[in-house]
């Protein structure tokens, strides 16, 4: 029995082996595919992604919510949002707010905070947002004057940071409020640490 033929153009096509499916015309090296897919073919854009995993976003929305609370929101509170920021950065969500805010930052408290290394330029004085007071993470009065009630629906429990007053020991002036800051500074990077935060490069 005679042989079948094929026109000449299906023999080109049989002996340089399968094309792949993207772009027959394009393909400048047809034999080297492993397979008469697009896999390895040079042609094809999605090469590089091949078997490649899924990409994750290494960025991450999620902050705690810190609140720190005295009277006046001029001096400790002031003193401790400045001094966690300091330390953290951008890593958490960090306010101050006032039970009777008096609308002045203390500059004892500010001069003291900047011999720290910290910043209260920025600072205003203001009164407790009770929003905010409802979704923080993490609700701080610091010293013994300030009263803070709950409000329905918080997340956190209010807590209490009897803070040094060297004053009750005759310390008074610079060195007073240099000993407050480094209270509050030892405070605020044990609960960097209890949040899992760590310090600002």
């Amino acid at each position: 029995m005679a042989r079948s033929r094929l026109p000449s153009r299906s023999r080109a096509r049989a002996a340089s082996g399968p094309r792949c499916r993207a772009g027959t015309r394009s393909c400048s090296a047809p034999r080297k595919h492993p397979s008469p897919t697009t896999e390895g073919c040079p042609t094809d854009p999605t090469r590089a992604f091949r078997g490649a995993p899924a990409l994750r976003s290494s960025v991450t929305t999620d902050r705690p919510t810190v609140l720190f609370v005295c009277v006046s929101n001029g001096g400790k509170s002031q003193m401790a949002e400045a001094l966690l920021r300091a330390h953290v950065g951008d890593a958490a969500a960090i306010h101050s707010a006032g039970t009777a805010p008096k609308g002045k930052i203390n500059a004892e408290s500010a001069a003291s905070v900047a011999r720290a290394g910290a910043s209260m330029e920025a600072a205003t004085s203001k009164a407790i947002n009770r929003d905010l007071l409802r979704t923080a993470d993490r609700v701080i009065v610091l010293g013994r004057d300030a009263q803070v009630e709950p409000v329905e629906g918080m997340k956190a429990t209010i807590e209490r940071w009897d803070t040094d007053e060297p004053s009750v020991r005759g310390i008074e002036g610079d060195e007073r409020m240099d000993l407050i800051r480094d209270d509050i500074r030892n405070r605020v990077e044990a609960l960097a640490d209890e949040l899992g935060l760590g310090r600002r490069p």
